[in-house]
């Protein structure tokens, strides 16, 4: 049985992005990305197209969203690594 997490994954988060205006070739900006439950969904969307910048403090988080960019081929997404003030 699918996570919640994975569903939004594979499928959920896009369909939720496209209803609320998201189209292909956009540039996005997902501030506070964590591991990208909205980053990935959104460069799917997007496309090789589009770019998405996602900006996270925490190099933990930054570096499991690389992983599974990577691992679904994704290369539109544009890792910032914000620093506390």
């Amino acid at each position: 049985m699918e996570t919640d997490i994975e569903k939004w994954l594979e499928g959920d988060g896009e369909i939720f992005l496209k209803d609320i205006g998201v189209r292909k070739g956009q540039l996005m900006l997902n501030f506070g990305c964590g591991v990208g439950h909205y980053t990935i969904p959104a460069a799917k969307v997007v496309g090789k197209e589009g770019k998405v910048y996602a900006v996270d403090k925490d190099r933990e988080a930054l570096d499991k969203l690389t992983q599974i960019a990577e691992s679904k081929g994704l290369s539109n997404i544009f890792i910032i690594r914000s620093q506390e003030i």
